[in-house]
């Protein structure tokens, strides 16, 4: 934004009031914004990094829980 230097030379001080007050509060919304922004990209980087993981990973956790697994399905087949 190119601030308006002819408007507010010749505005009222309650006029340059408002002005401060309403770009103090633009600030403060775009600051949220960006927050919520950049805590949106942190979490879509933590679920790609989940994605990486399970990538290398997804073999051997499938063996370790498809091991539990089984215990617990003989379990459930044993008390019905």
């Amino acid at each position: 934004m190119t601030i308006p230097l002819q408007y507010l030379m010749g505005v009222s001080n309650d006029g340059l009031e408002r002005f401060a007050l309403k770009r103090m509060a633009d600030a403060a919304n775009l600051r949220k914004e960006a927050k919520a922004i950049e805590q949106e990209a942190i979490e879509t980087e933590m679920e790609a990094r989940v994605g990486y993981w399970l990538l290398e990973n997804r073999d051997e956790l499938l063996r370790a829980v498809g091991s539990h697994l089984e215990r617990i399905e003989d379990v459930g087949e044993s008390a019905a």
